[in-house]
């Protein structure tokens, strides 16, 4: 019994050694290219302070492939897409090149980050937030705006005030 351990034991050992024999294979890959087409949208417009809805649909307009859409015309220089989700959308114009150049988004009664909506509630003692819209506007050669746009309702007066940020 003790020499029927000893052979166990000795297998044991050896079998991985037997699975580790090198072995050289070769891959070859196509072209590949990693990581949003639109980058530079991306960089400019994601903001993670803003809720999912919000920076999801962004996401989504940055890696669509234009050039692989039915929308794609050879010599068509802009072509115009609209991205629509649960609270809001944008509308994206793409070159021949697949880069997005303008973006319009608008987006609906979403939950604006902490430090805004201090701002609006610091500058409008009283007042409540009763809805709201968040517009970002992106040009390819042009400074990002967003603005926040706000109603708001005090003992049943309503007044409409805008933020840009």
């Amino acid at each position: 019994m003790k020499s029927l351990l000893i052979l166990f034991f000795a297998l044991c050992l050896a079998m991985p050694s037997f699975a580790q024999e090198e072995t050289e294979r070769t891959v070859e890959l196509s072209e590949v290219t990693v990581g949003a087409a639109n980058h530079t949208y991306l960089g400019v417009v994601l903001d993670y302070r803003f809720p999912a809805v919000v920076t999801d649909l962004e996401n989504k307009a940055a890696k669509y492939d234009i050039r692989q859409s039915k929308l794609f015309v050879e010599g068509v220089e802009e072509i115009e897409v609209t991205f629509s989700g649960e609270k809001g959308h944008i509308i994206a114009t793409y070159n021949q090149n697949g880069t997005i150049t303008e973006a319009v988004e608008r987006y609906y009664d979403i939950t604006f980050p902490l430090d805004i909506r201090q701002q609006v509630y610091n500058e409008n003692p009283g007042w409540m937030i009763n809805k709201d819209a968040y517009v970002v506007t992106y040009d390819y050669d042009k400074d990002l705006k967003r603005k926040g746009r706000f109603q708001l309702m005090k003992d049943g007066k309503k007044k409409n005030v805008t933020i840009e940020f």
